[in-house]
């Protein structure tokens, strides 16, 4: 499975080519806030998840 940040990259670069497909400007502006969610995501996620200790 891919990480969270794979999966975060992947979901903005479909929604900004959805919002630049897109023939009703409302859409694309959707679309264009929806891209910048995941980049904030993006932006939050750890590159290096921390471990947990099991007993």
């Amino acid at each position: 499975m891919a990480s969270n940040i794979e999966f975060y990259l992947r979901r903005e670069r479909d929604e900004r080519l959805a919002a630049s497909e897109s023939e009703d400007p409302r859409i694309a502006a959707i679309h264009l806030e929806m891209a910048a969610l995941y980049a904030r995501l993006v932006s939050l996620e750890p590159e290096a998840p921390a471990l947990k200790r099991v007993s």
